[in-house]
Formats: C-alpha cells, structure tokens, sequence
C-alpha cells in the first residue's frame, strides 16, 4: 500500500509536467533501446579504379547512391553514454555504357554495375545533454531533443560487380565478360545525430555518418589501388526505449 501511494503521489506531481511537454514518463530510467532505419547512402568512390571506371563508362558517382537500410542496439552505461551494436545494408545497381563506342549495329555497348556494402560496427555514441530527468526512483521524464555525436569501427562485407558488353583496349573487339571485387574490410565510422521524443517510450532518430575504409579488388581488379569504399549515409530511424 505504501508504494501505491508513492506512485500515485507521483503521478499527480507529473501530470502537470506530462500536461506541459507532451512527454510523459516511463517506469525507470530506460537501459537498452532498439533502432530500425531507412536513409540514403552516397559512396565516395574514390581512387584510381573508381576514376578509370567513370572515364571508360557513363558512370558518375551518383550513379552509386542508395538507399540505405538497417538497425542498432544500443545499451546505456552513464548518462551519455551508449555502446551502439549496428548493421546495414545500401545496394545500387546502375546500367551503363562505353563511352564513345557502339556496335557494328550502331547500338550501345551496355553493362551493369552493382556496388553493395553490408558493415556491422560497434561505436560509442556521446549525448551533449542529460536525455531526461528522474521523478524520485520510479519515473523518469525523457527530454525532447538531445544531439549526440559517435565513434566506432567494425567489419564490412562488399562487392563490386560489372557485368556485360565491353571493348578490348588493344583489339577494338566486343566482348561479353563479368568483373568482381569482393571480400571484408575494416572500416572507422563517425557520426553526428539527434533523437526526438514523440512519446515516452518512442523515439525519432536522425543521424549522418562518415565511413572510412577501402578493399582489395580482387579477383578481378587486380593492378589498381585499394578499392575506395568510403561515403556518407543519412538515416531516420524510429527508436524504441526498452
């Protein structure tokens, strides 16, 4: 009876707060949150294979823009603090043509290419404000917008595929072929954000990141540089505090 009427004494304190912000209270300060996202992911695409590929193809970066999908988990060890588990995946695929070459049909000499990166990283993500206040010891009221900014590294998974119709340098000849990079690469991430509380236990998320890493090219691309699989991504998620 006791702690009923602790919690009732609470409640009547937090109604006129609840009232005012249009945010409620949650039963304790939450631990663990989960994160689905949806966003656009634009690569970098430097480097020299990058550069011959523009040159011998009408492919241009923005040609390698996706859409980008994926969640987290992130679990609360102080105040601003969070360790953030992520995956996500962006796929573009994008039709093509040699520059400057048709057929002895004066049609274009096509390919596609598709270009997929899949990282699953481990960061640190810093909020620059106290992301909600304590109501005694059984509610917690959660503050409306809080910026934050991450760090983190882990492993990606890519391909670079080019399939279709080429020209050979020496020859002038048409052939049909497949090219592939593939393989893992590790890679360093920082991101900035800020979550917004739309109800108590529900967040909207927004986040842009900067991926930093590269890969070999092979079996295919042997010969050139590292391939660049560098880019920004921009995300919202919906966050579910736990």
């Amino acid at each position: 009876m006791q702690r009923v009427a602790v919690l009732a004494l609470l409640v009547s304190i937090s109604m006129p707060l609840t009232a005012q912000n249009g945010r409620g209270y949650l039963f304790g300060e939450p631990k663990v949150s989960l994160t689905l996202f949806g966003g656009f992911a634009q690569p970098g695409a430097g480097g020299d294979l990058w550069a011959f590929t523009f040159d011998e193809l009408t492919l241009g970066r923005g040609d390698l823009a996706s859409i980008e999908r994926g969640g987290d988990v992130a679990v609360r060890v102080s105040p601003r603090f969070d360790l953030v588990l992520s995956y996500a995946v962006s796929d573009a695929r994008s039709r093509s043509e040699v520059r400057d070459w048709v057929d002895e049909n004066g049609d274009p000499i096509r390919q596609t290419t598709r270009f997929t990166r899949r990282p699953l990283g481990l960061s640190a993500r810093y909020y620059f404000r106290d992301r909600g206040r304590a109501l005694g010891n059984y509610a917690w009221v959660p503050a409306r917008f809080v910026p934050f900014a991450s760090l983190g590294f882990g492993r990606m998974s890519y391909s670079m595929d080019q399939a279709g119709e080429f020209v050979e340098s020496g020859t002038n000849e048409i052939f049909t072929d497949r090219y592939r990079a593939e393989g893992r690469a590790s890679f360093a991430q920082l991101g900035f954000g800020a979550s917004f509380t739309i109800a108590p236990a529900v967040v909207l998320t927004g986040e842009a990141r900067y991926l930093r890493a590269s890969g070999d090219g092979e079996p295919s691309f042997t010969g050139f540089d590292r391939l660049d699989l560098s880019g920004l991504s921009t995300s919202l998620g919906l966050t579910l505090r736990l």
